[in-house]
């Protein structure tokens, strides 16, 4: 019995015909196996393939999903709470989305299954099915596209609200503690130095507190006109000046003029403060040289 075997053009598998008439033909058509063909005519309820473009957004939204997004069996399922779900169909405005959203009365989401773009873009972000416990690989991103993954990854897990009885504000950032160097790789980026912390509960834990860094954060990631979760962001207030801010700019202001050698009264007129207060300052910056 003569065996017709011929090559898939796709993935280079053998195909074997029990007929000369079959193997003439596929090979006229150029047909694919049935695992190809079946991959190729698969209908697709989204384009995910969006996620993988060298784009400020698309950065963007892999960090929402790192933070919300799960990947099992080739599926990409990204939920919120129903209070969020406008950030829902905005993914699924990224993505071309034409399924069904998954809802309920506290909760929506979305579901995509692609064999092929699933496995790529967990490969390109280091993902493991069970990434809660097996941290991405956030190495060899670009500074640009970081920024833009962060302020996702915030949108998802991220929590900016007002310190305690005070208009200043904060952000907080509480994963697994299996992620405690990557929320050290986002403490870098926002104000370069490592205080991401393990807590007494036992979670990763990152506390910014300062309002300038915050405000500054904020003003960088305004530059890439991403789709942010407002309710959030609108917290930091840009035109808001801490006191702290206010001591710090005069402690600031006011060694800067003992280096020079001025004399304490006249820095106290200088910078609108009492001599008892420009004398403190220089205790306390004498005592930390």
């Amino acid at each position: 019995m003569n065996n017709y075997v011929r090559i898939c053009p796709d993935c280079n598998k053998e195909i074997e015909y029990k007929s000369y008439s079959a193997w003439y033909n596929a090979n006229k058509k150029q047909s694919l196996c049935r695992n190809c063909a079946y991959k190729q005519s698969a209908k697709r309820v989204a384009d995910l393939s969006k996620l993988l473009n060298e784009t400020y957004v698309s950065y963007y939204w892999m960090g929402f999903i790192l933070a919300d997004g799960s990947f099992v069996d080739n599926k990409l399922k990204f939920t919120l709470k129903k209070d969020d779900s406008e950030q829902v169909h905005k993914l699924g405005e990224f993505i071309s989305y034409t399924g069904s959203y998954g809802k309920s009365s506290i909760k929506e989401s979305i579901c995509c299954k692609d064999s092929i773009m699933v496995p790529r873009i967990m490969e390109k972000f280091g993902i493991s099915y069970n990434k809660t416990y097996n941290p991405p690989n956030l190495c060899n991103i670009k500074e640009d596209f970081l920024y833009c993954l962060l302020a996702g990854f915030i949108d998802g897990d991220g929590n900016i609200q007002h310190q305690n009885k005070r208009k200043d504000f904060m952000l907080r950032i509480k994963v697994h503690n299996s992620w405690i160097d990557i929320l050290n790789v986002f403490s870098k980026l926002i104000c370069n130095e490592e205080k991401a912390k393990i807590n007494n509960q036992g979670y990763a834990e990152l506390i910014i507190t300062n309002t300038y860094v915050l405000q500054d954060l904020k003003r960088r990631i305004s530059n890439y006109n991403l789709p942010l979760l407002k309710r959030k962001w609108d917290i930091i207030d840009m035109g808001f000046v801490s006191k702290y801010t206010t001591a710090e700019d005069l402690r600031n202001k006011v060694i800067n003029l003992l280096k020079q050698n001025v004399k304490q009264q006249d820095i106290a007129s200088i910078c609108n403060t009492s001599p008892a207060n420009v004398t403190r300052i220089k205790k306390l910056y004498e005592s930390n040289k």
